[in-house]
């Protein structure tokens, strides 16, 4: 297939034109005679078949078409991006090369072929197994067994091959342009640029935030809902970061207002106050001093808290034999206990003739904060139990 602004031209080794071949949204092909003539259309995946001493040769396509490549390279060099690009040939109702909508990924595609200087270009990609090849056209060994794009070093490059539809000067310029804004990120936008976008960056991921336009709600400017977001998620998904979007009206507004309050406010005063705040910051860390105060009861110490098994052992046959002693027949009662004495509190149970019933989890609803190498979890284990009888009320 012939790229966007070209058609195929095939000649025999002596240059005798054969036929020329025009490809069509939809996928199908027009087959033009030497005389300029249409001969047939040529349904899609049809392939026509050439000798091996055939030439092939790319020829400019329509006007309309290479029309659109130029304008396509000039708004490039103007400073304007993929998304803008393609938002005026979708305005225009401009039929892409598939008969699509125009996207970023095509315009940039386009933008970086460098067909349209007159070139060709060979191992731009590989598929091989094992080995790929470098610029020099020697072997070397692959990262990974699949299809991957090779870096711009290693294209094998023919110039000056068929009749380019921009200059080399106009395509160079248009590859600077591109990785200028790639450079400065939402700074290099000739419009519609905001107040933040490439100056904030995701301390998650390290890469800076971009400006996104939701045009589900056309909001107060007509121009979509504006937010930013981290261009490491929007670009890459979520194996790079997470999703992170910051209203953009209410924060540049909160930016403007600090700005506008520190150059309209007292200088000397606003002076005075950073310094105490980096004399602050920077001042070295002292112990706090000891305190003479009685604690409060419950940062002392618990009694009985750190005993022996045996003790412990003790200590549970005299509680839960007291609540034999005096618990009527039937009557119940809960043990709040730690997931450590899940083990703990039925033999003891069992010794005091308490029949154990059940283990109810209680589901806090803040932190817990142990002993534990880590900060506890929010479940904590509730043991009811009862005398053995009828049980007739809790």
């Amino acid at each position: 297939m012939a790229p966007y602004g070209y058609d195929k031209q095939h000649l025999t080794s002596d240059g005798k034109l054969l036929r020329i071949l025009r490809w069509l949204p939809n996928g199908s092909k027009q087959e033009f005679g030497p005389d300029g003539k249409l001969l047939r259309v040529i349904e899609p995946g049809v392939n026509i078949k050439k000798a091996k001493s055939d030439i092939i040769r790319f020829v400019p396509s329509t006007p309309d078409r290479v029309a659109v490549v130029k304008r396509m390279f000039d708004l490039c060099v103007q400073g304007y991006g993929f998304h803008h690009i393609a938002q005026a040939f979708n305005d225009e109702a401009i039929p892409s090369p598939a008969g699509l909508k125009w996207n970023t990924a095509r315009i940039a595609k386009l933008i970086r072929n460098p067909v349209y200087r007159g070139a060709i270009a060979w191992n731009r990609h590989t598929m091989g197994t094992l080995f790929g090849l470098d610029g020099d056209g020697k072997l070397k060994p692959k990262r990974k067994k699949m299809w991957q794009r090779n870096d711009e070093a290693d294209w094998i490059i023919s110039d000056d091959v068929h009749e380019p539809l921009v200059s080399k000067e106009t395509w160079t310029a248009a590859q600077r342009a591109v990785a200028k804004r790639r450079a400065e990120h939402g700074n290099a936008r000739p419009t519609k640029r905001t107040l933040l976008a490439g100056l904030m960056v995701c301390k998650r991921c390290g890469h800076p935030f971009t400006t996104i336009r939701d045009c589900r709600w056309p909001g107060p400017t007509g121009e979509g809902y504006r937010s930013y977001a981290c261009s490491g998620y929007h670009r890459y998904g979520k194996s790079v970061c997470r999703v992170v979007n910051v209203p953009g009206p209410a924060l540049d507004r909160f930016v403007l207002d600090a700005v506008r309050r520190t150059l309209l406010g007292d200088h000397a005063t606003v002076e005075k106050a950073v310094a105490a705040f980096v004399k602050a910051v920077l001042a070295p860390r002292t112990k706090a001093k000891p305190t003479g105060k009685k604690l409060r009861a419950k940062d002392r110490p618990l009694a009985n808290d750190f005993v022996s098994d045996a003790e412990f052992e003790r200590l549970l046959a005299a509680w839960f034999g007291n609540m034999a002693r005096v618990l009527e027949p039937g009557r119940g009662f809960y043990i709040w206990g730690g997931y450590a004495n899940v083990a703990n509190y039925p033999p003891v149970l069992k010794t005091c003739e308490l029949y154990f019933s059940q283990a109810i989890i209680w589901v806090k609803e803040h932190p817990v904060l142990t002993r534990k190498d880590g900060r506890g979890s929010r479940v904590e284990r509730v043991r009811f139990a009862w005398e053995r009888g009828k049980v007739s009320e809790l």
